[in-house]
């Protein structure tokens, strides 16, 4: 749209003024109008996100995607802002929110509907957040770790989910109902635990010895036991989703992950050319709101079955670059 700034502006412009006809526009001016056209922006990628279609895949129980990615700026680390998203499976995203790198993941940044289903990975797992959802009406089904949550049995007691679930046999699915200490009434939960097979659990041993190779610490030994488990604790009543509903409820997490990176690949959101916090801001919202319009006309272009942001490369099918944003 306007940028690299430094281009627009290596020559002083002229710009048309209703009232006082063409007059010449300077750098800094520009830089300030930008700086400042992020609200805007952020107002006109509000209102395209509204104009998407709300149903859920479940016209009862709509389902909420939640998640984060970071953001560089030049010379910073990769990390310098986080784009917080929000989507629904089958009609993209359907909220955005650009924090520093302060702004953690937390549930409590998103406002829910009455019966939503709201998925999350373990960065998600904090009690404050959980009682936000159920406090809306919604439910979850959300990754976490061993030792994230104060778990507690049926009695009160600490429960172990290392200890409880030590020989579930590989491939094999455990559901049982415990609680969540809280500083009043204990929260009702279930964990749902799947035992990983030795290619799963593998894999997980790398990225947790990874993990604390990145942070200059020693592996805690538990968390090479834990990566033999997959956990997700959910709010959903059992007898309506079984433990392999919620299973194939949370591997529908993914599509987030796929779209936000089609987003870094497809117009580069994250490198911010800009250090300025207004810039930023602008530089980013500009290339949603962009990206939004691009997706509102391939929806009339395209077959309802062509393909979305979030679906994954198929044989003989669109290029991933040809897919309409969602």
């Amino acid at each position: 749209m306007v940028w690299p700034v430094r281009d627009v502006v290596a020559k002083r412009i002229r710009v048309f003024d209703g009232d006082r006809g063409r007059h010449p526009f300077g750098r800094v001016a520009l830089f300030k109008r930008l700086a400042g056209a992020g609200d805007w922006l952020e107002g006109v990628a509000a209102a395209l996100l509204s104009e998407k279609p709300t149903d859920g895949i479940e016209a009862s129980r709509p389902i909420v995607i939640v998640d984060a990615t970071s953001i560089g700026a030049p010379g910073g680390n990769g990390s310098d802002r986080v784009l917080h998203g929000r989507c629904d499976p089958e009609t993209g995203f359907n909220g955005f929110e650009l924090t520093d790198q302060h702004g953690g993941e937390t549930l409590t940044r998103h406002r829910f509907r009455a019966g939503d289903i709201v998925l999350a990975d373990r960065g998600y797992a904090h009690l404050k957040g959980l009682l936000h959802v159920l406090e809306q009406g919604a439910d979850f089904v959300l990754r976490t770790g061993w030792r994230r949550l104060a778990l507690r049995d049926e009695s009160g007691g600490k429960f172990d989910p290392l200890v409880h679930f030590k020989d579930l046999p590989l491939g094999q699915t455990a559901d049982v109902p415990i609680s969540i200490a809280t500083s009043g009434k204990p929260l009702p939960i279930r964990p749902v635990v799947f035992a990983r097979d030795e290619a799963g659990v593998e894999a997980e041993v790398r990225r947790v010895n990874r993990k604390a190779a990145k942070n200059q610490c020693p592996v805690n030994p538990r968390s090479q036991m834990a990566a033999r488990y997959m956990m997700i604790v959910t709010s959903l009543d059992p007898q309506v989703y079984p433990a392999e509903m919620v299973l194939a409820l949370d591997r529908r997490r993914w599509q987030i992950e796929i779209a936000f990176k089609r987003l870094k690949s497809l117009i580069h959101i994250d490198r911010l050319p800009a250090k300025n916090e207004g810039l930023a801001r602008t530089w980013l919202y500009a290339h949603l709101v962009f990206t939004l319009l691009i997706d509102k006309l391939a929806r009339h272009m395209l077959d309802p079955m062509a393909y979305r942001l979030f679906d994954p490369p198929r044989k003989g099918g669109l290029q991933s670059a040809n897919a309409p944003l969602s």
